[in-house]
């Protein structure tokens, strides 16, 4: 919210404890916050290695989702100033009016970085639901749907970035008198549009991908991992509505920023939702840590074969050949080949590859009977 709103300090009128006035709780939102930026980070990173030297292939989304990881680690900079101020954790009776000029300042790019980080984590999330949907509307939808949230995350923050002139005004209070300021009532329809248009789309993009889900023939174990990872967007829609009733008793509480209920839970949303939306993606690097403890469980173990009296007779089984987005990859029995000549799978196959994501979409032939396979 604008440095507008509650520019005069609340004065004591009862006096308080001892205990009252020494107690701090900003370490504890810097501890959440904290774990947050770190968890979301790291996944960012995973997904990003998984993209760019497994499947091969970088696109908007991963831009966009690497832009959203620098709005994270810019909002808990912006947490770790304003704790530092005095302010952020404290009851309001305990600090000055410089604390809470300084605290200010640093909530004004904390807000933006909130404002654009919504807006690129959903356009991250649209350009991947884009790549894996086949049908041309669905595209058309996710389009105006990423073009409507990007307008409103920047009319949001234009307005906001306006919202007091001259711009020093926001955090130097004996200024505000003389300053052109946005009106609470204007603030706080704006903020509650804000608030529901960021809810009702977190759930839009959750309830998206479910249907393509269910339609993958991919083993039982990947639509769990699926399933539980499109579950993270539910929580950051959980996270939305918390952020939206605490934004609405925001412009009349008197201690708002002891718990800091509004920046905290907005925080939350936007972190959860950068990790929903990078999930989905890490299925390759699991698919590989998989292979690998199971090669190395079965390396140290002795097989004990019975073989029968009888030994039944060969059955020949025809090779398989699928496209990995990096060549294509025969596999027979238990051996496998690599071969970069996509000419052994025909044109039909090479033409329906470049209508699809190489890494999401696998088109193969056993003999002569087509077959798909998506993974993610």
């Amino acid at each position: 919210m604008p440095a507008l709103q509650g520019s005069l300090l609340p004065r004591a009128t009862i006096v308080h404890s001892k205990a009252y006035l020494d107690d701090d709780i900003s370490a504890r939102i810097l501890g959440i916050t904290g774990f947050f930026c770190f968890f979301s980070v790291v996944v960012v990173t995973l997904r990003l290695y998984a993209r760019a030297f497994m499947v091969r292939r970088l696109g908007w989304e991963d831009l966009l989702i690497f832009i959203t990881a620098l709005f994270v680690i810019g909002c808990w900079t912006c947490f770790v100033g304003e704790a530092s101020t005095g302010v952020l954790g404290r009851h309001s009776v305990t600090y000055t009016i410089p604390q809470y000029e300084h605290f200010l300042m640093w909530t004004f790019p904390h807000q933006l970085f909130l404002m654009l980080g919504v807006g690129t984590f959903k356009c991250s999330v649209g350009f991947f639901l884009i790549r894996v949907g086949r049908s041309r509307w669905a595209r058309w939808a996710l389009y105006g749907l990423m073009v409507f949230m990007s307008l409103c995350s920047v009319a949001y923050a234009t307005t906001l970035f306006w919202s007091c002139i001259p711009l020093r005004a926001n955090w130097h209070l004996d200024e505000q008198k003389d300053a052109k300021i946005i009106s609470t009532e204007v603030w706080r329809g704006l903020a509650m549009w804000n608030s529901v248009t960021n809810m009702l789309t977190d759930a839009v993009l959750a309830l998206w991908p479910i249907p393509i889900v269910l339609r993958m023939k991919v083993s039982t174990f990947k639509k769990i991992f699926l399933v539980i990872a499109l579950s993270l967007g539910w929580v950051a829609v959980v996270c939305g509505s918390i952020k939206t009733y605490a934004m609405w008793v925001y412009f009349s509480a008197e201690d708002k920023y002891y718990k800091d209920n509004y920046f905290v839970w907005s925080f939350l949303e936007l972190s959860v939702g950068t990790i929903a939306a990078s999930v989905p993606l890490l299925s390759p690097l699991v698919h590989k840590i998989r292979r690998s403890s199971s090669s190395r469980g079965d390396s140290g173990n002795a097989v004990l074969v019975m073989l029968p009296a009888e030994l039944p007779r060969a059955v020949i089984r025809r090779p398989i050949i699928t496209w990995t987005g990096m060549g294509f990859t025969s596999y027979e029995e238990d051996d496998e080949a690599k071969d970069d000549n996509p000419g052994r799978s025909g044109s039909s196959t090479r033409i329906e590859m470049e209508k699809s994501d190489s890494g999401t979409i696998f088109v193969g032939y056993e003999g002569s009977k087509a077959f798909t396979r998506a993974t993610v």
